[in-house]
């Protein structure tokens, strides 16, 4: 799931550091996509200070909604059905159908989210700049991250452009995924197949917004579940 996606589950919490943890994962795959970090796996040395117990709680949630999510039928029959409409606006490129149908759901998700008020970019922005920075950088230390500047290069940036609320328009969500694809192929789309991928993601949208809130209450519901047994 996207990062809207994630906030959902936290939008309630009113830890802003806990809030962090939910997508901390996913910024750093962006800033730090050669290093790997398993603070789950070390939860003893996150108890202290507060703050960096709060952050490995989200961190942690954030791994139990992906694993919930990407299992899912949802998932399987949604990125199925989405590769057919968006394979035709590809085809004479080298992305891979499934990745961008993969990608392109957890953005429409999001983008639902908003547009039908379930969550508001403005709360989750809000959120992560009540983060104290000395207390996320301390997390990282503490997760074995030497360099952390681009880190916190990227967390600025992201923090003032607030790009999610441009989700609201769908050439916003199409530039999104271009962009992600030039991370792994050089070849960009062109603007007639930006166009394309517009128009397929609008017409996929009528079918999903039907039923895409059934992903949100499934998931709580294992969440749920899962905090009465634990």
């Amino acid at each position: 799931m996207n990062f809207l996606s994630h906030f959902y589950f936290e939008s309630k919490n009113s830890d802003p550091e806990h809030v962090l943890g939910a997508v901390l994962p996913d910024l750093l795959k962006i800033t730090h996509k050669n290093t790997h970090i398993f603070p789950e796996k070390h939860s003893v040395l996150f108890q202290e200070p507060e703050p960096s117990r709060a952050i490995l709680q989200g961190w942690i949630r954030h791994i139990e909604v992906d694993k919930l999510f990407h299992s899912s039928f949802f998932f399987k029959q949604k990125t199925h059905e989405l590769k057919g409409y968006i394979s035709p606006a590809i085809k004479n490129t080298a992305i891979r159908p499934f990745f961008l149908a993969h990608i392109a759901l957890e953005l429409l998700l999001d983008r639902l989210l908003m547009i039908n008020n379930w969550v508001h970019e403005r709360d989750f922005y809000l959120a992560l700049k009540s983060c104290s920075r000395d207390h996320i950088d301390l997390f990282l230390v503490q997760a074995g991250i030497e360099d952390r500047t681009p880190f916190f290069l990227f967390f600025d940036n992201f923090l003032q452009e607030s790009y999610l609320g441009s989700y609201r328009r769908m050439e916003s969500v199409t530039y999104a995924l271009n962009q992600i694809c030039k991370r792994i192929w050089p070849d960009t789309l062109t603007k007639e197949e930006e166009i394309l991928l517009t128009k397929a993601l609008r017409t996929y949208e009528v079918d999903l917004k039907q039923n895409y809130k059934a992903i949100f209450n499934e998931i709580a519901r294992q969440l749920s579940t899962k905090k009465l047994n634990s």
